[in-house]
């Protein structure tokens, strides 16, 4: 398996098993969110301190970008699609 998509994989295992969406990875990680998808796609080449900063977020340690890949079992399966609504104006 090529590496990027390896690495693509795990972070996107890790980040839904948080019950993160790209997005909220992306602003707590202070990256764009259309890289978080990129490297999620395999088509980004995170560097070390992007790594860095996305493991700190999701708690996980380095290292674990680079794991054996997740098996059908152990995939996180997707969120709940669309928005959170707008709290109601008072």
């Amino acid at each position: 398996m090529n590496i990027l998509r390896l690495v693509g994989l795990n972070l996107r295992n890790a980040r839904l098993g948080k019950g993160l969406s790209q997005e909220t990875l992306a602003n707590e990680a202070e990256v764009a969110m259309n890289y978080v998808s990129g490297i999620e796609r395999g088509v980004q080449n995170p560097t070390v301190m992007v790594l860095h900063r996305l493991a700190r977020v999701l708690g996980i340690t380095e290292s674990q970008f680079f794991a054996a890949a997740p098996t059908r079992d152990t995939l996180a399966r997707n969120l709940k699609a669309g928005r959170k609504p707008k709290s109601a104006k008072r």
